[in-house]
């Protein structure tokens, strides 16, 4: 049986390139699903993840090199494919991002994003 969490992240108003918090995903534990705010200036969702809570982290990309994209809107719960939850997943601690590694998009208040992560019990 699987347990659900739901965990806040925000991304900071203001300069480009600013991510969420960690979303941990240590043990097994797999983003799901993501759960956008009521605003979001348009921009894809991207992800930074890391090996070690204070190291160095790097975008999310495929064997292809292709970054992980995410399409996101106002009021839109995103679920991750089993591809994509696979490529997020496969990183102890993720950051989420708006807009891409090369091109980040500023939001122009503090946005609100609801990550499910499932835990495999």
């Amino acid at each position: 049986m699987a347990k659900f969490t739901a965990i806040t992240v925000t991304i900071p108003s203001g300069a480009s390139g600013l991510q969420t918090g960690f979303i941990e995903l240590e043990g097994g534990a797999e983003l799901v699903a993501l759960h956008m705010p009521a605003a979001w200036i348009a921009a894809a969702i991207t992800f930074d993840a890391s090996a070690v809570r204070a190291g160095t982290e790097n975008g999310v990309f495929d064997s292809d090199g292709a970054e992980l994209s995410l399409s996101a809107a106002i009021n839109r719960a995103i679920s991750l494919t089993p591809i994509e939850r696979d490529l997020v997943s496969a990183h102890p601690y993720v950051r989420v991002r708006s807009g891409t590694e090369a091109v980040p998009v500023d939001q122009t208040a503090t946005r609100t994003i609801i990550a499910i992560v499932r835990h495999r019990t």
